[in-house]
């Protein structure tokens, strides 16, 4: 990620699956990059319309989960890939306490989100199983990491959560096995 003439920051992303990203995925994955300076050089919000109108499409196109939690274990922000998982539309997890119905998210590890809060450190790699709700009776495999989400000055402001499936690899090896 170039700002300017210098390197600000860098862009990973991974995938489980070979063919996980179409034949473009260096074409978008520039263009996110540059979208993601652009948001940085902007300090005027005004500015940053278009940008983060462009970031909110990715967010929602994503296909691994994104979840935003408050300090107060509340949940404020999923995507469509999140949501499939408790059965419930996008728009219906505001305001969700993962606590007070661990059944409907069974993506979700409550004590690294608890870790992540109290420490203000990253958890990645945490693994959990469970049935989704679009899967029911079918054994669902996650792989999830909690990032704590900072704003610009003050305390933390809650945990960033990445989930990506990892069922159909399992099965995969699985039956090679």
């Amino acid at each position: 990620v170039h700002l300017g003439i210098g390197v600000w920051g860098a862009l990973a992303v991974a995938s489980t699956r070979a063919n996980r990203f179409g034949p473009d995925v260096e074409r978008v994955l520039t263009d996110f990059a540059e979208l993601v300076s652009l948001a940085v050089a902007s300090p005027d919000p005004t500015s940053r319309a278009g940008v983060e109108a462009l970031l909110e499409t990715l967010l929602v196109s994503a296909p691994v989960g994104i979840a935003f939690v408050d300090r107060e274990m509340r949940l404020v922000r999923v995507n469509n890939a999140f949501a499939t998982v408790s059965g419930l539309r996008v728009d219906q997890h505001a305001g969700q306490r993962p606590t007070a119905d661990p059944e409907r998210y069974p993506h979700l590890n409550i004590a690294a989100i608890e870790e992540v809060l109290a420490a203000g450190v990253p958890v990645a790699g945490v693994e959990t199983s469970g049935q989704s709700a679009d899967d029911p009776g079918q054994e669902r495999h996650w792989l999830t990491s909690y990032y704590p989400v900072w704003p610009s000055q003050g305390a933390l402001f809650g945990v960033g959560v990445v989930v990506i499936d990892l069922t159909e690899q399992r099965q995969a090896v699985d039956a090679l096995r």
